[in-house]
């Protein structure tokens, strides 16, 4: 049955690979093609992977991605309270330690369901949880009890917190008859259900995943452990693809696979019959160094290397990517057309087009041709193989047909058919047959005839008694004077030219502009100064560059000579005229004011505002100067500071921020050369800097302390640059009672609660506080009296006896003890277990001893005698072999006898087996517990060597 169920899973499987989101070895290398869209969505999701140490490869490897590519961006978080949301990285941890018997226990699958309902009602819920698998799938008990008759296999592993115990487990209810033991995948398969069925009905959007266990463990490679742990892994496969909504992140596959691409097996000999299956691949277990390059192993408490750890990581980003809604399809980024040859396509030929879509692993690399007509017409095929039409333009159009809207275009020219040229006649603009020197004429080529496929002309210049140039559109420049010959010649190879004799003669070249300047750009002069102007005349070849200069008086007045030397006259406004002498008109004019003459500043005295000699640091203040006398014609200042034991900074308009403490001078500068100047000095202070925050440490981070006992407190106090740290410590007493004096040194009083208070003396108002639990002084353990049941003192071998210790005084803090058994003989003579049974194991005498665990060194001893027993062979394991109690409640302790004792089974009355126990060699007592079975007789069967000894048992309750 089973093997027909596994069979249809794995076709449904492989139907919904397309559509189901199952992150395993073959989506790694598929985290850089997520769409960013996909990245954003990641990034505001809160995860939990709960586990034990197994889990931190999970947290590891996203934090060593992040170090790689910071596009993929990551908080981690280790249990307690997960940060709040944010769109900024992807939080990612375990919000508990767990192990497997939040599976295994009705209490921890109800915990997992109040964890998911407590974080929902946040309003921050978990958007994605899964479980981090320990190594219970094959730790623990070794493969043992019956074979599995589908499989050929013996289950092992452990299952603490199962109603049976901790056990080995299969896959389903079926296998409880082969381990005895309700716990099997099916349990964990079932719990995950739960959870999505939990957040369903109360509308979480949380999601349980589905993950597969670690396969790490060197010592399973090869053997029946590590088959039945991947039979154990396809069983999750197997139901996971049972439905298509259901999301599974195969650890396991994932870890065997290398990043090369190979797969690690390793081969269980069943008898002779190879069973395969998958393990760890070695390069996993490798670490990376600063560089990014492989180094051996280091453990850190993860189990595997860093290589397998970002390889988990890449999987756990393609599969939350796929959560948030991406279809896992890589659409087409660019398209880029090209020809294998000219770009051109004669009327009625063709032209093959290629084009190249990016990325190369795009999902769908189809195209659609497609042509644009425009002033020619063309036809394409879709397989880009385009044929000219009409002569002219058209643009080719590649679409993607993915739906992405990417294209890209071509122009292609279609041309006519070649028609060479037959005549080519050169004419100039206006008929011009002459050239001024430096000037140029247009010269054009008309083309015969009209319809020639190519009318581009080159043109030349052959220079004769002058010279020119001509530019590539037949624009000619005169050089020099004389005859030079203009060339026109057909570019399409038919050798068509034209001549055209063309005189350069010499031109008269008038000023066209001209352009007033005053020595040193001045645009004033003083009355009675002078002031010398220039003009330069444009263009340089100028026939006559000659000017001649005047002034038209304003409201000022002044004279010029013929060589522009200026002189000032009456205060106000003057034009300066320059005019071409050429006869062409050009004239300048420049604007003068004529000035007064300058008054010099005399004195400058400086004022603060409400004449404030000191300034806290950070502070500013506004400075302002008198100038005299008052008409100086510039009053202008230049503020600047001179920084002596302080600093400071002052604006043009005389704001001055104070710097650090100290004094500096304020300088007042006249901006009119006149040298005056003025210093005014400030004291700069440190502004008073109030506490803002308190923290109340104690030595050594207690938060609990006996009574009479003192301890000593200590402050952080925040800023550190606080002016007054000074503190006054005092007590609140809560429930209990302490003193505390002025260096915060705390004496205990009464047991209960205390608040211990530290306030800041500098009026801030500031305190911190910290809560301390007074507990009673500790009573220690005085002496100890050992007694025994029924005050029995003498025992035959193979006789268990109890002993107890009776501690004094009565209160004493700690009245747990250890035993202790040391003999005269020169073997053990008796064992005694942690709750004071003794065995007798041999002829002699024993003292044993009850020594107090709270370091007091109090102990009590008790005498005992042991007389031996005289039958041999199994007569004799028989006498040795005793059980205690026996009737019991199902916690038996059994004194196996001789140290040759091998194995031991626990039987029904009705013959099953339901327990079965490889003996370590030397092993005299073994405790045993039976209480999963009913009330009732059994029997327990010891083989020692070839000899068996049966002894009954009886559970009573």
């Amino acid at each position: 049955m089973k093997i027909i169920q596994l069979i249809i899973f794995f076709i449904c499987f492989n139907l919904m690979m397309n559509a189901q989101i199952v992150a395993d070895h073959t989506v790694v290398d598929q985290y850089n093609q997520i769409p960013q869209k996909y990245i954003d969505a990641v990034k505001t999701m809160l995860v939990s992977i709960a586990g034990e140490s197994h889990s931190l490869a999970y947290r590891l490897g996203l934090v060593l991605l992040e170090e790689m590519d910071n596009t993929y961006q990551v908080e981690i978080y280790n249990m307690g309270s997960p940060s709040s949301e944010t769109s900024q990285y992807l939080r990612m941890g375990r919000h508990m330690i767990a192990g497997e018997d939040i599976f295994f226990s009705e209490a921890g699958v109800a915990g997992i369901k109040d964890d998911i309902s407590d974080q929902a009602a946040t309003g921050n819920p978990f958007d994605v949880m899964g479980f981090g698998w320990c190594w219970d799938m094959t730790l623990g008990d070794e493969p043992g009890g019956l074979e599995d008759p589908v499989y050929q296999v013996r289950w092992a592993g452990r299952s603490s917190g199962s109603p049976e115990g901790s056990m080995r487990w299969g896959l389903d209810a079926e296998d409880q008859a082969l381990t005895g033991n309700s716990v099997s995948m099916d349990t964990y398969l079932e719990a995950v259900e739960s959870y999505n069925q939990h957040s369903t009905d109360n509308s979480y959007p949380t999601k349980w995943i589905y993950t597969t266990g670690p396969v790490d463990w060197p010592e399973h490679a090869g053997t029946e452990n590590g088959f039945q742990r991947e039979i154990k892994h396809d069983y999750i496969r197997a139901h996971v693809a049972g439905d298509a909504s259901r999301i599974l992140f195969d650890y396991a596959d994932i870890l065997c696979w290398s990043n090369s691409g190979e797969q690690n097996m390793a081969v269980w000999n069943d008898d002779g019959s190879p069973r395969p299956h998958a393990q760890i691949h070695p390069e996993n277990m490798l670490d990376y160094d600063a560089n990014w390059n492989l180094i051996s192993f280091t453990e850190d408490g993860d189990h595997i290397g860093e290589v397998g750890a970002l390889r988990l990581a890449k999987a756990m980003w393609w599969m939350l990517a796929r959560i948030a809604g991406w279809d896992n399809e890589i659409a087409v980024s660019d398209i880029g057309l090209y020809a294998t040859g000219d770009t051109s396509v004669m009327t009625g030929q063709q032209l093959q087009l290629l084009a190249t879509v990016l990325p190369e692993n795009a999902t769908s690399q189809e195209i659609q041709w497609s042509v644009l007509q425009g002033s020619g017409t063309a036809t394409i095929s879709q397989d880009g193989l385009i044929r000219g039409g009409q002569p002219g333009e058209v643009r080719v159009l590649a679409r993607a047909l993915d739906g992405s809207g990417v294209a890209d275009t071509l122009l292609v020219p279609v041309l006519d058919p070649l028609v060479p040229v037959s005549d080519i006649l050169i004419t100039t603009a206006g008929g011009e047959t002459e050239l001024p020197e430096g000037q140029s004429l247009q010269c054009f080529a008309s083309v015969s005839p009209q319809e020639a496929s190519n009318t581009t002309v080159l043109w030349s210049i052959v220079n004769e008694s002058g010279t020119a140039s001509v530019s590539g559109e037949g624009l000619v420049t005169g050089l020099t004077a004389g005859t030079v010959q203009v060339i026109a010649k057909a570019e399409d190879g038919s050798q068509v030219a034209d001549t055209f004799s063309l005189s350069v003669v010499l031109p008269v070249i008038p000023v066209v502009n001209i352009i007033i300047s005053s020595n040193g750009g001045a645009t004033s002069v003083e009355s009675g100064s002078s002031l010398l102007f220039s003009a330069e005349v444009l263009p340089e070849e100028a026939s006559n560059p000659g000017v001649e200069w005047s002034v038209i008086d304003g409201s000022g007045t002044a004279t010029i000579t013929s060589s522009g030397f200026l002189i000032g006259r009456d205060p106000g406004t003057v034009t300066v005229l320059a005019a071409a002498l050429d006869g062409s008109g050009v004239t300048d004019n420049f604007a003068l004011d004529i000035l007064p003459p300058v008054i010099l500043v005399e004195e400058i005295t400086i004022f603060s505002a409400g004449e404030i000699t000191s300034l806290e640091t950070g502070s500013t203040l506004q400075f302002s100067a008198q100038v005299l006398p008052e008409d100086a014609s510039n009053s202008d200042i230049l503020w600047s500071v001179i920084n002596q034991t302080g600093s400071a900074s002052i604006s043009a308009s005389g704001l001055l921020t104070a710097g650090n403490p100290g004094t500096v001078g304020i300088v007042a500068t006249a901006a009119d050369a006149s040298g005056v100047d003025e210093i005014f000095y400030i004291s700069i202070t440190l502004p008073e800097v109030l506490v803002e925050s308190i923290e109340i440490v104690s030595a050594g981070g207690v938060n609990s302390l006996e009574s009479l006992r003192t301890l000593q407190f200590y402050a952080n106090i925040l800023p550190e640059n606080a002016s007054n740290k000074y503190l006054e410590w005092s007590v609140i007493e809560i429930s209990g009672t302490a003193s505390v004096d002025a260096g915060g040194l705390l004496t205990a009083g009464n047991t209960g609660l205390v608040q211990v208070i530290a306030s800041a003396r500098d009026g801030s108002g500031i305190s911190g506080d910290y809560m301390l639990t007074i507990l009673p002084a500790v009573v220690e353990v005085l002496s100890i009296e050992v007694t025994s049941a029924g005050n029995v003192s003498v025992l035959d071998t193979g006789d268990m006896l109890q002993l107890y210790a009776n501690v004094s005084p009565f209160n004493a803090s700690n009245k747990d003890v250890f035993w202790h058994v040391s003999s005269s003989a020169g073997s053990p003579v008796g064992s005694i277990t942690s709750e004071g049974l003794f065995i007798a194991l041999g002829e002699g005498e024993a003292e044993v001893l009850a020594i107090a665990r709270d370091g007091s060194g109090a102990y009590g001893t008790f005498d005992l005698s042991i007389s031996g027993l005289s039958p041999t062979g199994i007569e004799a394991a028989e006498g040795l072999i005793s059980i205690y109690p026996n009737p019991g409640e199902g916690h038996f302790y059994v004194n196996l006898g001789e140290p040759e004792t091998r194995q031991l089974f626990v039987i029904s009355a009705s013959g099953a087996v339901l327990l079965e126990r490889k003996l370590e060699p030397g092993l005299q007592v073994l405790e045993l517990d039976l209480s999963p079975q009913q009330p009732g007789l059994y029997f327990i069967q010891i083989s020692s060597g070839k000899d068996v000894v049966v002894k009954p048992i009886i559970i009573a309750r």
